[in-house]
């Protein structure tokens, strides 16, 4: 956070809001096996000129989740991901997991990890941390047609000539011996690595002819929404661009309101009347009650970034607070009784 001072006023949040998806990512995608194997991270944002405390106040708090590069649901072509077997002299037989992606994926270990065309080839892992994701290292040049084929290679414990990463640890450097192991590459059952090339190339064609429901663009969610939730609203729904994200916050309200828009700053004011009762009676952070401000933002989210004010618009908006003040005191009720 080296230029935070320089951010022109008034763009702080949009700055860090920035910053903290890009670290989110490096980190989910990078250490996404240890994610996975049970590591918690967390990244905290304090606010150190909103309280007398040296440390400041706490405004937002994200739990890194595992960004994982071959997470898929179900293949994209019968058969894989396979185990390929490559000759490589000076190391000996690599083994190398062949994986084809379903096309037009939405989901973020596909979408959400940068440009697809940079994103296919080889995945190397060092001790199970990533330290390339993506690139065919001389084996041949990018392809729009070879989007779905990725290739995770586990880099040798022992020291070699062939293989080395490069001075930031961040790519890795290949001597021709490794791309010549990875032209003669078979499985167990005979099937070259050539094949595979062909195999995701035809399921990349296949998808193309495929007719795509091309879902409605939304003003992205912001502070306030879990990060789980928000990455899958990115892998279902596309954003709409430059639009600030909409972010949610509770506040002081009056009674007879459950909720409040703030149209000129993106935000969804909750009243905090009701935070202790979606809570379970404890205290909230800055990420809490995720079903009901998941079903606000669904609900809401046509209601920022528009030019004049209907009064139907209003008048919906209005009606939508009565009710869901009305369930607000009903789930009130029903968890007093159950303690009382």
């Amino acid at each position: 956070m080296r230029t935070f001072e320089t951010v022109t006023p008034g763009q702080s949040d949009q700055y860090l809001s920035q910053a903290i998806a890009r670290l989110e990512t490096h980190l989910g995608l990078y250490l996404h096996r240890f994610l996975q194997r049970g590591l918690q991270l967390d990244i905290a944002v304090w606010d150190v000129s909103s309280s007398a405390n040296e440390l400041g106040e706490e405004v937002d708090h994200i739990a890194v989740e595992a960004l994982d590069p071959f997470g898929y649901k179900v293949p994209g072509s019968k058969g894989y991901p396979r185990q390929f077997t490559a000759p490589v002299e000076g190391i000996g037989d690599m083994r190398l997991t062949a994986h084809i992606w379903p096309a037009k994926s939405k989901q973020a270990g596909f979408r959400q990890i940068g440009a697809l065309a940079e994103r296919q080839g080889f995945y190397f892992y060092r001790n199970d941390r990533l330290v390339q994701a993506g690139g065919w290292n001389g084996l041949r040049n990018p392809e729009g047609h070879l989007v779905l084929a990725r290739v995770a290679v586990d880099l040798p414990a022992h020291g070699n000539s062939v293989l080395s990463l490069d001075v930031k640890k961040e790519r890795v450097t290949v001597t021709p011996a490794f791309t010549l192991g990875v032209d003669k590459a078979v499985t167990s059952a005979g099937n070259t690595f050539h094949q595979y090339l062909s195999d995701a190339e035809a399921a990349y064609r296949d998808g193309s002819r495929r007719t795509e429901i091309v879902r409605k663009p939304v003003t992205p969610p912001g502070k306030g929404l879990d990060p789980k939730v928000k990455r899958v609203i990115k892998e279902e729904l596309p954003e709409k661009g430059g639009e600030e994200p909409i972010t949610f916050t509770w506040a002081a309200l009056p009674r007879d309101r459950f909720f409040e828009l703030d149209r000129e700053n993106n935000a969804v004011i909750l009243n905090k009347d009701f935070r202790e009762d979606f809570n379970d009676g404890r205290r909230g952070g800055a990420n809490d009650a995720p079903v009901t401000k998941t079903l606000l933002y669904l609900l809401l989210e046509d209601c920022f970034g528009l030019g004049r004010w209907e009064r139907s618009r209003q008048d919906r908006v209005d009606y939508w607070n009565t009710i869901l003040l009305a369930s607000a005191e009903a789930h009130r009720a029903r968890r007093t009784q159950t303690f009382s």
